[in-house]
């Protein structure tokens, strides 16, 4: 293949005619005028048309002092001559004397045939091709000139032609172009040659050589289009080799999206356990942008197969990506690694570069005490006398000043961070990126409200050292607990007869070793402290002597890292200061001006820069009061978040892009109802949730819908109930991933929905108390239920109670009251579902109340209706086109005998699974998991309703439990009961870093897992009608724009249709199990059988008249009501 150089090539050979092909210049230049036209094409078109000839008419043709024609290639030309009828003078004289290189003369013997002309020069076209082996340009124009008269000839008589030759010569066009290093040309007649073609194994070779031309012309979306054509027509075997292959050249011309894609096809075509993805991933790595989400994934699987010395680096740039993803708890966790890995080397350096990198993702998290002591950590070991005049050591001490002054910036020292930049920018002075990124940062801290201070004052000094101190103490518990388990073991080996004194010793030295490291941490941290309030004091005298244009300051630097960023052609950060200018005009109300820095932002290609200027351009023309125009900005980002979300095949990605871009829905939602269509912004808010859920749920049913507010009506008639919607515009806005930018302004807001049969209502919700708001998505469940830790504690678990009773009155304030006139009118139906937003998810609707005047609290909401919840109304809209779940009376029963081989065969569709796991890892049994197992089968066996009959049911129980078996029988179960412990906070064994939260407890076996995670359940495929999960927290789980991301949504999208769930830790109690028998009996009743809303409704309250609060509100429905 040849490398891409098209600068000269001749455009006119497009046009395909002979006269112009005569006059080209680099014909003429490889010696094309020597040789003569056998007859005037321009003049006697017609007659060759019509098959004239000129009789007795000699043509004369020079082979070329460079040909060296062999005595077989003569001998071919002589016979192939006389079977046209054509005369050859001196050609037999040639081959017996083996002259080459001489002036041949052909004289027509006959009057020729279009078909006989056409013959001839083919021949002499692949006569001279055969003649050039080493691609000598002037025969490759000789060969071109015959095959160019047989074109000619072809467009004049193409039904004379055989397709297939009219194919082959096309072929050779394009393969002498090849040589010519013309890849334009050459792809346009390969592609002619693949239209006329029908041989399979020529198609593949076509398609073959138009992925390479492709290549030449960097044509990456041709590239992919080829290479999808050919593998279907190629031989599997080699196709590792084939793509690899093409990743190096791709590298070798520097294209890295085709390289890219490439080395990416190696790694599909190569198993997971195979070492030769470690060559791949190796070269692959480094064609990512950073912080791409399949860099991250690259990265994870190439740390398993890496040297260990490559470890500590590896895991510096996946902490890197993490954060760049907006991601900083992950990558805080990879960052510990990296330190733990240093303190093993027992290497300073790298811990300094590990603590620099934590200091940022603290701040970026604003944990802006850890972020301080990170930071003063790394600059102690870069300081240090012993590590002065490292490579780069000043430049590392200069980023972590940057960092140091962003974490002063936030924590409201403003002119000390100004002065702390500042030293960064001195520092920077011999890195152009680091001068580029420290004006960038000192335009951030002008731009923040500079304080106006005559001096130090005594709360900044005690704010400072309320920052150290509130680390100390975590710090100091950390030692003692240390030092407590050393003085243990000491005393155990002077107690033990068998220890030595060199033990005792040993035990003695730790102990003292850890006293001295603490007493040394003490004296390091108060000499800090000094140091910065003698640093505090001297910023404070700088504040006083300048007092100038803070937003004038801003933009000088701005523009300063602009202009370093062009230079560098640092596309993401052009990107990024160039929203920051923006948002600085922005707060000036000069909206005209940033919308033009906004959309500058759109011509540097990565998603990030794209939606956000999306975003800002928006958001300025809502400022504006131009909210069409505003609109259009937002679909438009929202456009481009889609078209990405659509190339992604990986779950889990769909969920972490979303999330990242999920408020551009809320802000054309908002806009939406500016301009007063409430039903077209439901429309929106409902599509924003559970976006990848809805996908994955489409597939099932092989299409998908945008649904419109009659859609929704529609559905809530068939469905027998009402939805309630509620939206959470978040407290906080969208900001840079890269840099600290000023938020735009937004206040927060509520907006509720009630959709019935009937109509849609809108409902603006206020907030009175945004702090308070804002404090309970953390106080869901905070100290609910309370688990006693001894018969003394009644009055602890009282006052818990009593807090959650509390919550549940606020909530029901916030939520039910601004709604509850429409919502429980006496035409409205007696079941509602709510549709939750945010941190909303883990709210249990059905047990909130009133708290009235008296100060007793009104009966709960499940009193009044039976209560629902749902992730998305889109999602229940693809539940409900679901095919039903096979009716059991049309299944054959659990196991059916195979006559001819005479055993059993498994048939297990339409079963109802019953599975039971009474213990933990560490033992811990569910003493009530047997009898309600037993209990429900004993409802099963007597109940014989409709959809019932003829049931088979597979009870999997203690060690018959195990992940494979309950995957064997799920897959095919009309209903599953499962009680077993749960773990929420588990994450999957396979990938520590997954957003799934929850897992099942059930019987090892070998190598396979003892826990079900929620990942694994999501890639299940069930037809599963109901699962009933009585296991602790089984209904929570990583709360994102996408849901709450555990066992409910995973069931979801493996196919279940209902799901009945718990909010918080399940009581080992009777109470339990008479809610599930009562809920069952209710359902499946043979005489009058209740949709499984209304016998969930029964259940609890039946239970309500007996149990405690923890006891009876512990269940949910979520998915279809009936």
């Amino acid at each position: 293949m040849n490398k891409p150089n098209n600068n000269n090539t001749p455009s006119e050979l497009n046009k395909g005619e002979l006269i112009e092909l005569k006059n080209l210049n680099i014909l003429n230049a490889a010696g094309f005028t020597k040789m003569e036209f056998p007859y005037d094409y321009e003049e006697n078109v017609d007659h060759v048309s019509d098959q004239n000839s000129v009789d007795n008419e000699v043509m004369s043709y020079s082979l070329g002092e460079s040909v060296k024609m062999t005595p077989k290639i003569v001998l071919e030309l002589v016979n192939a001559l006389k079977t046209s009828n054509f005369v050859c003078e001196g050609f037999e004289e040639a081959l017996i004397k083996g002259i080459s290189g001489e002036q041949y003369l052909l004289k027509i013997k006959t009057k020729l045939s279009l078909v006989n002309m056409f013959n001839l020069h083919k021949m002499l076209g692949v006569l001279y091709e055969k003649a050039n082996l080493l691609g000598n340009k002037a025969l490759c124009i000789k060969t071109l000139f015959h095959y160019f008269i047989c074109k000619y000839l072809i467009e004049k008589g193409k039904e004379t032609i055989n397709q297939q030759i009219r194919s082959l010569l096309y072929g050779k066009i394009g393969l002498q172009f090849y040589f010519l290093k013309m890849s334009k040309e050459e792809r346009d007649y390969t592609i002619k040659a693949l239209k006329e073609n029908k041989d399979q194994y020529a198609e593949e070779k076509y398609y073959r050589r138009l992925i390479e031309t492709s290549m030449n012309l960097d044509d990456e979306q041709n590239v992919k289009v080829y290479y999808d054509q050919y593998v279907k027509r190629c031989q599997r075997s080699n196709l590792y080799e084939y793509c690899f292959e093409l990743g190096n050249i791709g590298l070798e011309y520097h294209q890295s999206g085709i390289a890219l894609f490439f080395f990416k096809k190696c790694l599909e075509e190569l198993s997971t356990s195979d070492p030769r993805r470690r060559v791949v991933l190796k070269k692959i790595i480094p064609l990512y942008t950073k912080g791409h989400i399949e860099l991250i994934t690259a990265r994870q699987e190439y740390l398993e197969w890496c040297p260990e010395e490559e470890k500590f680096d590896l895991n510096i740039d996946l902490g890197i990506d993490y954060c760049l993803q907006g991601d900083y708890e992950k990558g805080i966790i990879v960052y510990q690694k990296c330190k733990d890995l240093a303190e093993q080397r027992n290497d300073f350096l790298q811990k300094a570069v590990t603590e620099k990198h934590l200091g940022d993702a603290f701040e970026k998290i604003g944990n802006y005490v850890q972020a301080f002591l990170s930071i003063k950590n790394a600059l102690e070991i870069w300081q240090d006398p012993k590590n002065q005049g490292q490579p780069g050591n000043d430049r590392l001490i200069g980023q972590a000043k940057g960092i140091l002054g962003m974490v002063y910036l936030r924590l409201g020292y403003n002119w000390l961070a100004i002065h702390t930049l500042e030293g960064y920018l001195e520092l920077a002075k011999d890195s152009e990126w680091d001068q580029m990124q420290a004006h960038c940062y000192l335009g951030v801290a002008y731009e923040e409200k500079l304080p106006q201070v005559e001096g130090i004052s005594q709360k900044q000094i005690e704010d400072l050292k309320n920052l150290v101190d509130a680390q100390l103490s975590d710090l100091f518990i950390k030692f003692k607990e240390e030092l407590a388990v050393k003085k243990k073991n000491l005393k155990i080996a002077m107690k033990q007869k068998k220890s030595t004194q060199i033990d005792i010793e040993t035990e003695k030295e730790g102990i003292s070793k850890l006293k001295a490291k603490i007493k040394k941490f003490k004296k390091n941290l108060k000499k800090n402290l000094n140091q910065n309030i003698k640093e505090i004091k001297e910023s404070t005298k700088n504040c006083l002597k300048e007092n100038k244009d803070c937003f004038s300051k801003a933009e000088e630097h701005y523009n300063k890292s602009l202009g370093l960023a062009r230079d560098l052609d640092d596309k993401i950060h052009i990107c990024n200061v160039l929203h920051n200018l923006g948002m600085l005009l922005y707060k000036r109300a000069q909206y005209p001006e940033s919308i033009e820095k906004f959309e500058e932002g759109l011509n540097y290609e990565n998603l990030d820069g794209i939606v956000i200027s999306y975003t800002c351009i928006g958001r300025s023309y809502m400022a504006e009061g131009k909210y069409p125009l505003a609109k259009e900005n937002f679909e438009k980002g929202i456009e481009a978040v889609k078209e990405v979300l659509g190339k992604m095949t990986v779950t889990e990605w769909k969920i972490n892009l979303f999330e990242k871009y999920s408020l551009l829905y809320k802000y054309l939602e908002s806009c939406i109802l500016k301009q007063g269509d409430s039903v077209q912004a439901l429309e929106i808010s409902d599509r924003r949730r559970a976006i990848t859920l809805e996908s994955l749920l489409s597939q099932k049913v092989e299409s998908s819908i945008s649904l419109r507010g009659i859609d929704m009506q529609k559905l809530a008639d068939e469905l027998c109930t009402s939805f309630v919607v509620y939206s959470v515009t978040p407290l906080y806005n969208l900001q840079d991933t890269f840099y600290h930018i000023d938020k735009l302004n937004q206040d927060p807001q509520i907006q509720a929905w009630i959709v019935t049969s009937r109509d849609i209502k809108p409902f603006e919700i206020p907030i009175r108390d945004e702090k308070h708001f804002s404090s309970l998505n953390t106080k869901v469940f905070e100290d609910f239920p309370y688990k006693p830790l001894d018969t003394s504690s009644s009055e602890a678990k009282k006052i818990a109670n009593e807090t959650f009773s509390e919550r549940l009155a606020t909530w029901y304030e916030i939520f039910i009251k601004p709604i509850q006139a429409e919502l429980f009118c006496e035409n409205k139906v007696s079941s509602c579902t709510f549709i939750p937003d945010s941190f909303l998810g883990h709210i249990p609707f059905g047990m909130i109340h009133e708290k009235l005047k008296n100060g007793d609290y009104s009966p709960p909401l499940i009193e009044k209706k039976a209560i629902s919840v749902a992730p998305s109304i889109g999602v229940l809209f693809q539940l409900h086109r679901m095919k039903e779940p096979i009716p059991f009376n049309k299944l054959l029963t659990e196991f059916e005998l195979d006559k001819k081989h005479k055993r059993e065969i498994n048939k297990i569709e339409g079963v109802v699974l019953l599975a039971g796991f009474p213990k933990d890892d560490l033992g811990v049994k569910i003493f009530n998991a047997g009898t309600e197992i037993k209990e429900i089968e004993g409802i099963f066996k007597k109940e014989k309703t409709w959809a019932y009959k003829n049931k088979a049911i597979k009870k999997l129980v203690r060690e018959a439990l195990t992940v494979e078996s309950f995957k064997q029988y799920a897959k095919g179960a009309k209903c599953i009961h499962l009680a077993s412990h749960a773990t929420i906070e588990k994450k999957p064994e396979r990938d520590p870093f997954s957003i799934f939260n929850g897992a099942f407890h059930f019987t090892p076996t070998g190598s396979g897992s003892k826990m079900l995670d929620s990942k694994e359940i999501s890639e299940m495929s069930l037809k599963v009608d109901l699962v009933f999960m009585s296991a602790c927290n089984s209904g929570r789980g990583n709360l994102m724009q996408e849901g709450s991301i555990g066992p409910v949504w995973s069931f979801f999208a493996a196919g279940a249709r209902s799901i009945i769930a718990t909010y918080w830790p399940l009581p080992d109690s009777k109470e339990t199990v008479e809610m599930a028998k009562v809920f069952y009996e209710t359902h499946i009743s043979s005489t009058s059988p209740e949709s499984k809303i209304k016998a969930l409704q029964k259940a609890i309250l039946k239970v309500k008249e007996v149990g405690s609060l923890e006891q009876w509100g512990v269940f949910y429905l979520s998915g279809l009501p009936s």
